[in-house]
């Protein structure tokens, strides 16, 4: 900022001024001083600047002048719009990110709480010790609430039909483990979300939804996050009930001759919120926010170390779980990156 000078009077500085904001030089004065200072914030510009103020001086009155006026308030008009746009993609850090409360984030962690106290969280009542462990548990799995919201057949008339099908044994039939939404219990698509089975399994699941959800949610809106949440539990949460457990689908348990795929967890919607938080901070430069490179190591490290665990543990990496829901995460993780590529600048 340098200062050129003194004019006669405010008019005549704010003319001069809106004829140099015309030439692509900005400044300003005291509207209070009866003999403002004139000042330029482009010191490059400072030689042109002090050769216009000659000029000015020596004929205050020339029409160019005047016409630099209306000229210059569209100019800042302009200007004013760009401000204002840039505002709204400023990420206000001293206030957790966003202004937006994460209500629906808050929502969806309460519901998995109250899920989890009524059904102890997967845990069966019986000693391990019991020979007859196995059968209690998953007749102890099979309580109301997991027939309310997991995929299951049991007591179906599609279950009784496959059984006629099969006198000598009931077979793992994609007909048997799809047989609930057949007779149009569609919410079992979505339900499995809020099913947790340890505590370390809920808590992992909901630190990690309440940090990547609530960024999204204070972004953008609950109705983002809900659209997001929806997908990444119905396309994963199908793919993994119907896929065979050969290739690692979900596998099937039974009781009294009925079968009950058994799954739960909100990890396919965390890496579903992950993946398209990843992709928005790479393709969306408004986004204003970048998941650091250790997290990101982090998460593929776990979804990749979960599909192999099988192989690790025999390798003596004893490390990763082997019941997991593998296909959940992976169909979740893509279908975060592709809505997220989508709603991007480089995808529209």
């Amino acid at each position: 900022m340098r200062n050129l000078g003194n004019l006669d009077s405010p008019q005549q500085a704010e003319s001069f001024l809106a004829y140099l904001l015309v030439q692509g030089i900005e400044g300003h004065f005291d509207a209070q001083s009866n003999t403002p200072e004139i000042w330029v914030k482009d010191e490059d510009r400072l030689a042109n600047a002090m050769a216009e103020l000659a000029a000015f001086r020596q004929n205050p009155t020339d029409p160019k002048y005047g016409a630099a006026l209306t000229q210059a308030k569209t100019i800042k008009k302009q200007q004013a719009k760009k401000i204002k746009a840039m505002q709204k993609n400023i990420v206000n850090v001293s206030r957790g990110g966003m202004q937006k409360k994460p209500q629906l984030t808050m929502a969806l962690i309460i519901l998995c709480g109250i899920v989890g106290l009524l059904t102890n969280f997967g845990m069966s009542p019986t000693n391990t010790n019991d020979p007859d462990f196995i059968e209690k548990f998953v007749a102890h799995r099979t309580q109301p609430i997991y027939r309310y919201l997991q995929f299951t057949c049991i007591g179906s008339p599609e279950s009784e039909k496959l059984r006629q099908k099969y006198p000598n044994g009931l077979r793992d039939d994609l007909a048997l483990r799809t047989a609930s939404l057949q007779r149009g219990e569609v919410w079992r698509l979505f339900t499995p979300i809020f099913i947790h089975y340890g505590a370390m399994h809920i808590v992992f699941n909901l630190y990690m939804l309440f940090n990547l959800g609530s960024l999204v949610e204070r972004r953008y809106s609950w109705k983002r996050l809900l659209m997001l949440v929806l997908l990444a539990a119905a396309i994963p949460n199908f793919v993994q009930c119907t896929v065979p457990e050969s290739i690692q689908g979900i596998a099937p348990g039974y009781l009294g001759g009925y079968m009950m795929t058994h799954l739960g967890g909100m990890s396919g919607v965390v890496y579903g919120i992950f993946g398209y938080v990843w992709i928005k901070s790479i393709f969306d430069p408004k986004f204003g926010f970048k998941i650091p490179q250790s997290s990101i190591l982090i998460m593929m490290a776990w979804l990749f170390g979960c599909m192999f665990a099988t192989p690790l543990a025999k390798a003596g990496i004893g490390f990763f779980p082997q019941n997991v829901a593998n296909w959940a995460h992976g169909i979740g993780l893509l279908v975060g990156m592709v809505l997220a590529y989508l709603q991007s600048p480089e995808g529209e």
